[in-house]
C-alpha cells in the first residue's frame, strides 16, 4: 500500500482530463503500480490507462465475481507473481489517490511478436482458425511489430471479445472505464476470412451498393455497438473510450476505423486519437481537422511522448541528436489547449520516465493545486496534523544553495522529531540520506551531492518521521537555485 504524501501535486483545472498510457511491463508489481502513482500525483496527472490485456492475455483475474461472460484467456506470461492482481490493485490504490483509471485492452491484435511466447497465447493455441487473412493469398500473417490479428468479419471471435471485455467490466466494480486499442483490422489488405467473405456475399445481395470496405467498417463498428450496449447494462456509470488513429481518412480506408461515426452515434464516450506526427506541419493540420469535427468535449488527444531510440527525450540526458523531445511535447500540449479538446494523455508513461521527462513536463505544463483541490484520500493522509492547517502549512519548505562547493539545506519543519532525509535523483538513485533530530522550525543542514550535478537536474526530497504514516516528497530544481 502506498503510504505517503506528495506535496508537488499539480492541476492546471479541475476538468481537464491529464492521461497516461501504462505499458505492462510497469503494472507487474506492486512497487511498479505504486511508482506509477506517485509519478502521475507529482506531475498533474489524473488518468491512468492501464494495459490490462496486451495480447489476448490477463493482467487481472478472469471470472472474478461471476461466470456470466465465460473468459478463458490466460494469465499473462509478463506476469511473474502467481497471486498477484495488477488492475485489482492499481483500481484500489488509483482511487485512493483520486485518480482515475480506465482498463486498457487490446482488442483485435491477438498475439505478441515473438515466437516463444506463441504457445502461451490463448488465441495461437486454440483459435487460430479466427485469424484475419490477407486478400491474394488468403493466408494468415504475422504483421511486423504486431503479430496476428483475430478477423473481426468472424462473429464467434466478436463474441469471444465481447466476452472478455465484459468479464472486465463486470469483475471490477467501480472501473472508470474501458479502453479499447487495436480497435481496427491490420492494414487494407486483411479482412479476406472464408467466413468474412461469406458474409459479405450474402449480405450484398440486399445491399448491393455496399463497398468492400463499407462492410470491413460494419464489422468493426458493429462491435463497438455491441459492447457498448452490453456494458451499459453492466454500469451505466462506466466509460467506453477508444484509442483511434488521428488522421481520419488514413483510419477510415486503411483500418475500416470510422470514429467520427462512433461519436456521432454516441457509442463511444471518448476518442483518444494517437497523433503522433514528430512534424509539426502535419501535426497542426490534423489537429485542425479533428478540431472542425466538433465533439471537442469527447476528445482526449493523445501525443508523442517517447524517443524512438530508447533513451530520454531532455536533450541533456540523452547523448543522441534528438528530432524529437520534450519540447515538440510541450508545443503540443499548448496547441491542443489553444483549441479547448477534452484533455491530453501521453504516450507513454514507459517513455516517459527515461530520465526526467515526466517531471520535466508536470514542473512546465501544469499550475500547483490548491489545497482544496486535493483528493480526499490524500487529504486524510494529514490525520495526525492538526486539523484546521492549510497542506502549504505543514508541510517541509526546502531551499538549496550552493557555497564554496558545499551545498546547504535550508528546511523549514511542521513538527520536531526524528527525521530521515534522502535524496534521489531523477533516476530514482539515492544520492544522499541521513537522520538526525530536528526542532520545528528552520533547520539547516550540510549535505554532499555528486559534482557532476547539472544547472537543469531534478532532486527528489524524502523526508519522514517513523512516527508518520506518510512521507513528503518534494522535487527541487538545480536551475532555481
Amino acid at each position: 500500500m502506498i503510504a505517503l504524501l506528495l506535496f508537488a501535486i499539480t492541476e492546471l483545472s479541475s476538468s481537464e482530463i491529464r492521461s497516461l498510457w501504462v505499458l505492462p511491463w510497469s503494472l507487474n508489481t506492486p512497487a511498479k503500480i505504486d511508482q506509477v502513482i506517485q509519478d502521475a500525483l507529482r506531475n498533474g496527472q489524473n488518468e491512468l490507462l492501464v494495459e490490462v490485456r496486451y495480447r489476448s492475455d490477463a493482467l487481472y483475474t478472469q471470472n472474478r465475481l461471476s461466470r456470466k461472460y465465460p473468459n478463458p484467456e490466460y494469465r499473462s506470461y509478463i506476469l511473474a507473481d502467481p497471486y498477484f492482481d495488477p488492475l485489482a490493485y492499481a483500481l484500489s490504490e488509483g482511487h485512493r489517490f483520486g485518480l482515475s483509471v480506465q482498463a486498457w485492452v487490446v482488442v483485435f491484435n491477438a498475439t505478441p511478436t515473438a515466437q516463444q511466447y506463441l504457445e502461451q497465447n490463448y488465441i495461437y493455441r486454440n483459435r487460430r482458425a479466427w485469424l484475419s487473412r490477407e486478400s491474394g493469398n488468403g493466408r494468415s500473417r504475422a504483421i511486423d511489430n504486431y503479430g496476428y490479428f483475430i478477423d473481426p468479419g468472424v462473429p464467434e471471435a466478436q463474441e469471444h471479445i465481447k466476452n472478455v471485455i465484459c468479464d472486465i467490466a463486470s469483475g471490477y466494480p467501480g472501473l472508470d472505464g474501458i479502453h479499447l486499442d487495436y480497435i481496427r483490422y491490420p492494414n487494407a489488405s486483411f479482412g479476406h476470412h472464408p467466413v468474412t467473405l461469406g458474409r459479405y456475399y450474402e449480405y450484398k445481395r440486399d445491399h448491393p451498393e455496399t463497398t468492400w470496405n463499407d462492410w470491413r467498417i460494419k464489422q468493426v463498428t458493429s462491435f463497438v455497438e455491441a459492447l457498448h450496449a452490453e456494458l451499459d447494462s453492466i454500469d451505466p456509470e462506466i466509460l467506453l473510450t477508444a484509442a483511434v488513429f488521428a488522421d481520419y481518412n488514413e483510419a477510415v480506408v486503411q483500418y475500416a476505423q470510422e470514429w467520427r461515426d462512433w461519436l456521432d452515434r454516441g457509442i463511444v464516450d471518448k476518442i483518444y486519437p494517437m497523433h503522433y506526427h514528430k512534424n509539426d506541419t502535419a501535426f497542426l493540420r490534423i489537429l485542425d481537422d479533428i478540431d472542425s469535427f466538433g465533439h471537442t468535449d469527447k476528445i482526449v488527444m493523445g501525443i508523442r511522448a517517447w524517443d524512438a531510440g530508447g533513451g530520454s527525450l531532455v536533450p541533456s540526458e540523452n547523448p543522441s541528436v534528438l528530432d524529437y523531445d520534450i519540447v515538440n511535447v510541450l508545443d503540443r500540449i499548448n496547441w491542443i489547449r489553444d483549441r479547448a479538446f477534452s484533455g491530453i494523455a501521453l504516450f507513454s508513461y514507459d517513455g516517459l520516465i527515461k530520465g526526467s521527462g515526466l517531471d520535466y513536463l508536470g514542473q512546465r505544463a501544469y499550475q500547483p493545486m490548491t489545497t482544496q483541490d486535493l483528493p480526499p484520500e490524500i487529504l486524510a493522509l494529514f490525520e495526525d496534523a492538526a486539523t484546521h492547517h492549510q497542506a502549504a502549512d505543514i508541510a517541509p519548505d526546502l531551499f538549496l544553495t550552493k557555497r564554496n562547493g558545499e551545498y546547504l539545506l535550508n528546511m523549514s519543519l511542521p513538527w520536531e522529531g526524528l527525521w530521515t532525509i534522502e535524496i534521489l535523483d531523477s533516476r530514482e538513485h539515492l544520492l544522499w540520506q541521513s537522520s538526525s533530530s530536528f526542532m520545528a522550525g528552520t533547520n539547516v543542514v550540510t549535505i554532499n551531492l555528486p559534482d557532476s550535478l547539472g544547472a537543469t537536474d531534478v532532486l527528489f526530497f524524502h523526508l519522514y518521521r517513523d512516527v508518520d504514516k506518510y512521507k513528503y516528497i518534494i522535487p527541487v530544481s538545480l536551475e532555481n537555485q
